[in-house]
């Protein structure tokens, strides 16, 4: 049987497919203000993503959230770059 990810009403936990929970941490709520800030957090995200895969022996899973990361940290330079133009 598989279970979709829910949130509970306080917000706070996500279920998955293994019915194991996940809690949510307030430290880890997006930026809202520009692009750049939104990508170096994402790179911290997938880099903090790809540690978790590694550790399960996911190593495609994690080979692919590398390459995110490598593409977030990328597009967060150019965007620095140009907001300094």
């Amino acid at each position: 049987m598989q279970r979709r990810r829910r949130l509970t009403d306080s917000g706070r936990r996500a279920e998955g497919r293994s019915g194991l929970s996940l809690e949510l941490e307030g430290a880890h709520r997006p930026p809202q203000r520009n692009a750049e800030e939104v990508a170096r957090y994402i790179a911290q995200i997938a880099a903090e993503m790809m540690r978790l895969a590694s550790a399960a022996q996911l190593d495609l899973l994690a080979y692919l959230l590398a390459m995110a990361q490598t593409e977030a940290d990328a597009t967060a330079r150019a965007s620095a770059h140009s907001q300094r133009d």
